[in-house]
């Protein structure tokens, strides 16, 4: 796959995970279980700071834009319709929600341009970090991150690392903004927003401490702010 640089044939990697739940998009993470995956998430991106130029460029997508050019506005409005007609209301009132703000909405490319803007280093973003894809035991403690690949590859030298799915080099805020919304009610990210942010900051300034040097890819204000 890798070595004709044939990027459009791909490989299906599958785990029998016995024991294990994830929980629907219309139930709440406590705030045990959100802390322990954003420890998660600081604790992945900073595993991959030290990356070259080289590899991250091999990524299957490059930033937002590039997972998202074919997700016009007209397409994400015929989706949103869809959702809508889940007889669920609280479903059919997110709908309606994002129906009435996909116009004012900024798009992937303006997005992938904030850290260039604001000097912050773009880390790993797992691109689709939302409660299917997290993984829990029956004691509620987290077990996997799922829905992405990352191999390894040591015996070719040229071609270390090979990404999948919707895997990117770009902004941190990508993860937690998907993980919060889709996580958490509306009552709680206005409650909680704050105090996860900074438990997800320190988490990633204590990892960078261990594996890079100290240094942190950008600042906490860099993410609170944006």
């Amino acid at each position: 796959m890798y070595k004709d640089g044939n990027y459009s044939k791909g490989c299906i990697a599958l785990e029998l995970i016995e024991g294990v739940r994830t929980f629907s998009p219309i139930e709440n993470f406590s705030e045990n279980q959100m802390l322990q995956v954003l420890n998660a998430l600081a604790k992945l991106q900073v595993q991959f700071l030290g990356i070259t130029e080289e590899k991250r460029n091999k990524a299957p997508h490059e930033g937002l834009a590039g997972l998202y050019f074919h997700f016009k506005d007209w397409f994400l409005a015929l989706n949103n319709e869809l959702m809508a007609q889940f007889p669920d209301p609280e479903m059919q009132k997110l709908s309606a929600e994002f129906k009435s703000v996909l116009p004012d909405m900024i798009s992937a490319s303006d997005l992938d341009k904030v850290t260039v803007k604001l000097g912050m280093e773009k880390v790993l973003v797992h691109g689709d970090l939302w409660s299917a894809n997290i993984m829990w035991k029956d004691d509620d403690k987290l077990a996997k991150l799922i829905d992405f690949q990352v191999i390894d590859l040591e015996n070719d030298p040229s071609f270390t690392v090979i990404l999948f799915q919707m895997i990117h080099f770009g902004l941190a805020g990508t993860d937690l903004a998907r993980l919060f919304n889709t996580c958490l009610s509306p009552e709680d990210r206005r409650k909680n927003t704050d105090t996860y942010l900074k438990y997800y900051y320190d988490s990633l300034v204590n990892y960078c401490k261990e594996d890079n040097n100290g240094k942190v890819p950008f600042t906490y204000e860099n993410v609170s702010q944006n």
